[in-house]
């Protein structure tokens, strides 16, 4: 089996499409790093992992846009309490941040122009005049001239078509190793947009919006930690559940829920060493990408069980699943007996019995 054939979610469980799944991909994953203004006084980091449908370039994308110097503040009104020792200590100051100001700004305007005919010569060479934006329906035509009138990177995320958008926990960052590893396996299927933003749940709720306002492709949200609570607008606090504890979330959900279970996957992956996330999450990420790109998914199927082999760092996983039944409750029986008198019937003691409790199915049919 070849990498180009496409992979369904039935695929997955099969040995030789699990053995090109754990191959180093043909087409090398491409990472391009954008700024894209989420609201008029806002510009978000983004970054985008796909692997191009283009020939590959062979000129180096040339990275961020570069960023201009922050002018210095102005200087503060003279006080009743200044001196004049003091005051020109601060003029002096104050006129050596200027002249370092002018300088950066120098700096950054001959930075600019060298990466914009470098940003040229990168985009000329993927020649994305050869990609067609327009759609038949009128209001998508509009939308695909709009994107082309966007900055040069923004069309080439527009271009990507990037499948779901995805952000980091509160605490971490894009650079974080667990998100990199699980976007390059993404990547190798479908297009993932991450977005870094510190802010507040709110102010990232509106980035996720905002993002899938500018990009119709976006199909899905998603998250690490923090991040997946934002996009979910979860009620769930705390993530660091047991087993049987997450279970018992699933089953009153009424959303139709899919469970990867990560074997040792604790929170921090403090458990795994390094080539062992790496592997796995590459892998988690590639199956992540194929479920998200399925338009039939079996309701039935919703489970897997996924684990490092520590002979080799390298991933195992089983097909999707049926979940197992949950536990059956077993029946008990009671008797009570009133000591030093009598129940209200007369007698000196009763029994009673509780039926035991089948397992229920918990699945997402009845969802």
């Amino acid at each position: 089996m070849s990498r180009v054939e496409a992979i369904g979610c039935s695929d997955i469980g099969k040995a030789e499409v699990q053995a090109v799944m754990r191959i180093p991909p043909q087409l090398h994953v491409e990472r391009i790093d954008s700024s894209v203004r989420t609201s008029p006084n806002h510009n978000t980091h983004c970054r985008l992992y796909h692997t191009p449908n283009l020939l590959a370039s062979m000129i180096e994308h040339p990275g961020p846009t570069p960023v201009p110097p922050s002018a210095p503040r102005r200087l503060r009104r003279r006080t009743k309490t200044d001196t004049e020792k003091s005051q020109r200590s601060l003029i002096k100051h104050y006129n050596t941040r200027v002249a370092r100001y002018d300088t950066g700004l120098g700096a950054f305007k001959s930075q600019k122009e060298t990466w914009e005919a470098q940003y040229k010569e990168y985009v000329g060479s993927l020649n994305l005049e050869s990609i067609d934006l327009v759609d038949d329906d009128e209001d998508a035509a509009e939308e695909a001239e709009k994107l082309r009138k966007e900055s040069a990177q923004t069309d080439l995320i527009a271009a990507a078509k990037p499948l779901v958008v995805f952000t980091h926990g509160r605490n971490s960052t894009l650079e974080d190793a667990h998100i990199t590893a699980f976007c390059q396996g993404f990547g190798r299927e479908a297009p993932i947009l991450l977005f870094e933003d510190t802010r507040p749940e709110l102010r990232r709720i509106h980035v996720f919006r905002t993002l899938v306002d500018s990009y119709p492709s976006i199909k899905a949200f998603s998250g690490r930690s923090a991040g997946a609570r934002n996009a979910a607008k979860a009620s769930i606090r705390d993530l660091n559940y047991r087993e049987t504890h997450l279970r018992e979330v699933l089953h009153r959900m009424r959303a139709k829920s899919w469970w990867i279970k990560l074997i040792k996957g604790d929170h921090s992956f403090e458990q795994w060493t390094e080539d062992e996330m790496e592997n796995t999450l590459d892998i988690v990420g590639q199956i992540a990408a194929i479920w998200a790109k399925e338009e039939n998914l079996d309701p039935d199927l919703s489970e897997m069980v996924l684990k490092s082999k520590i002979e080799t760092g390298q991933a195992e996983w089983t097909a999707w699943q049926a979940p197992a039944p949950g536990t059956p409750k077993p029946g008990a029986f009671f008797t009570v007996t009133a000591e030093g008198g009598e129940t209200a019937t007369g007698a000196r003691s009763f029994a009673f019995s509780i039926p035991p409790v089948e397992p229920r199915w918990t699945g997402n049919r009845d969802k």
